[in-house]
């Protein structure tokens, strides 16, 4: 499985301008297939209607996140997540527990990968 065979998708909170301008600047815009802002919807995650700007893409979709908010309104849409622990720190355990657990982006992909994997040839 290779990161090239993904579509990344930012889903985003903030306006769709200052997202863009954001990726642009840090030099990740290349990576991400879409974009998209609650704007669109005029209501916020982590609101269940949000989480359908998604598109249905054939195969595995999975959300990875650094506010607890984000992941239970991504789980109760029937998302998989990964919850990067680097901004938030530990997972509250009130909230509906995530697919991964990772300390940062780069090990939440890691961990993405060997669960798919272990699912796919």
């Amino acid at each position: 499985m290779s990161f090239n065979s993904w579509n990344v998708i930012a889903l985003t909170n903030g306006s769709l301008e200052l997202t863009q301008k954001l990726l642009e600047q840090s030099g990740s815009r290349q990576y991400f297939t879409e974009v998209h802002s609650c704007d669109e919807l005029e209501i916020t995650k982590p609101h269940p209607r949000v989480y359908q700007l998604l598109p249905q893409i054939a195969g595995s979709v999975w959300m990875v996140a650094a506010h607890t908010w984000d992941i239970a309104g991504a789980i109760r849409a029937g998302l998989k997540m990964a919850f990067v622990t680097a901004g938030e720190g530990d997972y509250l355990s009130i909230y509906p527990q995530p697919d991964v657990l990772a300390p940062d982006l780069m090990g939440a992909v890691e961990q993405i990968i060997a669960r798919e994997s272990a699912i796919s040839p």
